[in-house]
């Protein structure tokens, strides 16, 4: 990855960290990060390291940005996103977003950049995503090949408390990846919040395998867990 790219992704969350909010412009920051192991058919076991981080305008504009470390059979794992995103219309959940999703592992010379714009509604008790990933791959100093398929998440959550948060999710996209319409994942997360700025998040998750339809095989499981810091 180039230094530029990884110097513009740390400048955005040291910004969001440091950036005094202003009144009836900046209504929320977070930060946060995250650990995950995980075992997988091709690669058995790996695991990565993120850190994210957002910023809300307005109550109505959302920027976010992250990086991901993490090892695979002695070759770097990296991820790198940037989205944005806007309620379409404030207070109904209707947004619209644009994301740029980079993946890259060094040691095989594989390099896949995403271009995400997707719509969503997001609910208190439940939520959809839908939208296309323009994907473009390059393997071992090769052409860049170009493909686009659906993306979709769904989640619904089925414990709502004032501290504690649980539910579970089908998708076939993260904020650091965006896979084949059958590599869909099914996940139970929770949340509890430690008090107004802290919280603890983790999930389980199977991960499927597949590129056309819903045809898919067991590809492994994963466990992630980290904390949220809000202000």
């Amino acid at each position: 990855m180039k230094k530029k790219q990884l110097f513009f992704i740390v400048t955005i969350l040291v910004t969001v960290v440091n950036l005094n909010a202003m009144d009836g412009v900046i209504t929320g920051k977070e930060v946060g990060i995250d650990l995950g192991l995980e075992y997988n058919r091709v690669f058995n076991f790996c695991g990565d390291l993120a850190a994210t981080g957002s910023m809300e305008l307005f109550n109505r504009y959302t920027f976010k940005t992250g990086l991901s470390f993490g090892g695979v059979k002695k070759s770097l794992d990296f991820k790198y996103f940037f989205s944005g995103q806007m309620e379409i219309l404030p207070g109904t959940g209707f947004c619209f977003s644009l994301a740029y999703i980079y993946n890259g592992i060094t040691g095989f010379h594989t390099h896949s950049h995403s271009l995400f714009p997707c719509l969503s509604w997001y609910g208190k008790r439940a939520g959809i995503s839908a939208g296309t990933n323009l994907r473009f791959n390059r393997f071992y100093g090769e052409f860049f090949s170009f493909e686009s398929m659906i993306s979709f998440s769904v989640y619904v959550n089925f414990l709502l408390r004032e501290n504690l948060k649980a539910g579970f999710r089908i998708a076939n996209f993260s904020e650091f990846n965006a896979g084949n319409m059958g590599a869909y994942n099914l996940a139970v997360y929770s949340g509890i919040s430690i008090n107004e700025n802290w919280s603890f998040n983790g999930e389980a998750v199977l991960m499927q395998s597949g590129s056309v339809g819903l045809g898919t095989a067991f590809y492994g499981i994963a466990f992630r867990a980290g904390m949220r810091y809000v202000w």
